[in-house]
């Protein structure tokens, strides 16, 4: 019997030598995203449970969990689809899994995979953050990344805006978790106002996107941050323009509660204010997130403050050029969204949020006009005097509700609503010459069609109800159609916008995707902001300015070949409408204007006598986009192909994706003038992703192996 009792306190000695052990063990982070298996589509609040964990609402379809080593369960759950079980073994390495959920008319079976960039839209991409930081001269802006895809161009060369299909920079939207960001720039679109160390992925829909967003006619970015990791840690790191440092972890109280914050600042001026009097271009933004379990959902709340600002005098003594600037600018974002089921079949995502942007411009300055002369034969060239000073200010309080609805085992239903209080203001003062050889005379350039002063504020409230229904037709087909209502006070507007977004699986390695429907824009200040033109919207309503319209129609086939080649084929068509633009100038204006030009006869040639555009509004633009674009994506996973790499410092890093955008343009976008035609334009894209091996001991490799086929992530 002593034998037998000391045995019995060695062995519980033992177990709880091992189970402290066990317990001492840093948990490892698990992240994943949870798809549609027949349409790709991210599925947004399934309920992930694992074992000693309190279960979690996976906010916009992505989830971390912190795990201990070793064999785990994680248990899935989503309205109208079948449960998921997965089983994964926990290494030392972090975890990034891909589930795919089978709807209820469908087998029970669940694949863990590779991360995928599948929609079940056409024309959509998906781009990580980390390909922001790869991509060569992005300079960390995702903006810049962007404008390498096809049917995405650049209307300059320094900032980050967008022209997407053919339509303007005031045409995308942008939506980050739920708010809409109308002004997503900063240092006049040098950087974005994202923190790629902070985001959990970038989708941007180049057109028909779904009924659950509106107000625009081109494109839909959707940005979607990160929670904090439950581990505590920071990050330092540091780009061309701005460093950036980052801290985070877990909350008191419910597993799964956790922080984020971020601060950024460039410190290229603080260096350059060493050797200059000027404050060079400069921002600095803080960051916050809290996420907290309350109640059967998630509560979320997340704050931006973002400030710019520059001082510049230059003087050129050899051409007599001077200039002096003046910026000064603010973003302030406040959010809270709180996200829980409905009973098994349904969910709800509740958003209220504030949003505040200022922008104040002051310029002088003198340089040599080459272009003007005095008005003799002979006489010399003469000089212009640029003076203006522009303030510009958007305010918006918004809620937004989305709720998620299975009806039977076919049908998801998908609807809400969202209203916005909007008060936009623009305010500005020409005092100097004006641009007489800018083709548009409403452009922000200093167009001559700009009023020498202007004091206009907008306040309205704008709003939109949507219903969507995804209805599966069995096994491989699947339609979306659609039905969205807006209306703004600001122009007394409204209007329905019907969509339809169609998914065939013809085969396992072909697919054949369809999307279009009808897109409305109303007229507000708060889109002017990235646009190269200015339309005087004071009095809106009475002036009688209709909302502006577009129709998207979108194929795409995509087909896999072996090896992990893909191709995709699109051919897209959109037809714009009412389109508000500056309207000409009546003969009495223009014979006004011209009388102004004391010229002689010899002379008279140089006066710009034609009618120029004002920034008088009214609803004549009209036009269309039609392009083809062959998009290729080639990957490679080969464990026995190692790429050799040369570096100055050479990390020991686990496997990791490289992307090499390409785009080939066969006929470059050309800047149009009112009555002209949109070219048609053909597009080839080239991305190529792989598996990079650097240095990575066998043990190490093996660590990775397991039943679970999830991306192993190195951790730092």
């Amino acid at each position: 019997m002593f034998k037998i009792a000391r045995a019995c306190v060695l062995a519980a000695l033992l177990a709880s030598c091992v189970s402290l052990h066990l317990g001492a063990q840093e948990a490892i982070t698990v992240r994943g995203t949870v798809f549609d298996d027949v349409t790709g589509a991210i599925l947004r609040g399934p309920l992930v449970e694992a074992p000693g964990l309190a279960p979690l609402v996976a906010v916009n379809g992505t989830f971390e969990l912190a795990l201990p080593v070793g064999d785990q369960t994680i248990t899935i759950t989503s309205p109208g689809y079948l449960d998921a079980v997965i089983d994964v073994t926990v290494g030392e390495e972090r975890l990034t899994l891909e589930v795919r959920l089978k709807r209820l008319t469908l087998s029970e079976e669940v694949s863990v995979v590779a991360e995928s960039d599948e929609s079940d839209r056409p024309s959509s991409v998906t781009v990580q953050p980390r390909d922001v930081f790869d991509v060569a001269g992005s300079l960390d802006n995702v903006f810049r990344t962007l404008q390498l895809l096809p049917g995405v161009a650049a209307p300059e060369d320094f900032g980050g805006r967008l022209s997407v299909r053919g339509g303007g920079p005031d045409q995308n939207l942008t939506v980050m978790d739920g708010v809409e960001v109308h002004n997503p720039y900063r240092i006049f679109g040098l950087i974005s106002a994202f923190n790629p160390e902070t985001v959990d992925r970038f989708d941007l829909t180049a057109g028909g996107f779904s009924a659950a967003y509106g107000d625009r006619l081109s494109s839909l970015l959707v940005v979607e941050n990160r929670r904090g990791r439950p581990q505590f840690g920071g990050t330092a790191a540091m780009s061309v323009t701005d460093a950036n440092v980052l801290v985070e972890g877990s909350l008191p109280g419910r597993t799964g509660n956790s922080y984020v914050f971020t601060a950024r600042r460039t410190y290229y001026d603080l260096v350059a204010s060493r050797f200059s009097d000027s404050d060079f271009p400069n921002f600095r933004d803080f960051q916050g997130r809290f996420d907290i379990g309350v109640g059967p959902g998630l509560l979320t709340v997340e704050g931006i403050t973002s400030r710019e600002g520059a001082d510049i005098s230059f003087e050129d003594e050899e051409d007599g050029d001077s200039a002096d600037a003046i910026a000064d600018a603010s973003n302030d974002l406040l959010a809270l969204r709180y996200q829980t089921l409905l009973g098994t079949r349904g969910s709800s995502l509740t958003t209220l949020s504030w949003y505040r942007n200022s922008d104040f411009l002051d310029f002088t300055g003198a340089f040599q006009n080459d272009a003007r002369r005095s008005n003799v034969p002979d006489g010399g060239f003469g000089e212009s005097n640029v003076i203006f000073a522009r303030e510009v200010l958007v305010e918006d309080f918004a809620a937004r509700q989305q709720f998620s609805y299975a009806i039977g085992s076919n049908h998801l239903l998908d609807f809400g609503f969202e209203v916005h209080s909007i008060t936009s203001a623009t305010r500005f003062k020409t005092e100097g010459d004006r641009n007489e050889q800018e083709p548009n005379g409403s452009s922000i350039r200093g167009g001559s069609g700009l009023p020498d002063e202007i004091d206009s504020t907008l306040e309205g409230t704008r709003g939109g109800l949507w219903v969507e229904d995804t209805i599966n037709l069995g096994t491989r087909v699947s339609i979306s159609p659609g039905l969205r209502f807006d209306w703004s006070t600001a122009n007394g507007d409204s209007a329905l916008a019907p969509r339809l977004a169609v998914f065939w699986q013809a085969t396992d390695r072909t697919r054949l995707k369809v999307a279009g429907g009808l897109f409305g824009q109303s007229p507000g200040y708060e889109k002017l902001q990235s646009a190269d033109y200015f339309i005087d919207l004071s009095d809106a309503k009475a002036k009688g300015i209709a909302n502006q319209y577009a129709t998207h129609a979108i194929v795409g086939v995509e087909h896999g070949f072996s090896r992990g080649f893909s191709l995709s084929v699109e051919a897209y068509y959109k037809k714009f409408r009412d389109l508000i633009i500056g309207r000409l100038e009546t003969e009495e204006e223009r014979l006004v204007r011209v009388s102004q030009y004391d010229f002689p006869d010899e002379l008279q040639g140089s006066v710009p006598a034609a009618p120029i555009i004002t920034s008088n509004p009214s609803n004549d633009g009209a036009g269309q986009a039609i392009r083809h674009r062959l998009l290729s994506d080639a990957s490679t996973n080969r464990p026995d192909r190692a790429l050799r790499v040369a570096f100055v410092h050479l990390r020991e890093v686990g496997p990791g994706r490289l992307r090499a955008p390409l785009r080939v343009r066969l006929r470059p976008p050309t800047r149009h003038e009112p009555g002209g035609e949109l070219p048609h334009e053909f597009e080839v894209g080239i991305r190529a992703h792989g598996t990079l091996l650097v240095r990575v001991p066998a043990h190490r490799a093996a660590r990775t192996a397991g039943r679970c086929h999830g991306r192993p992530e190195s951790r730092p």
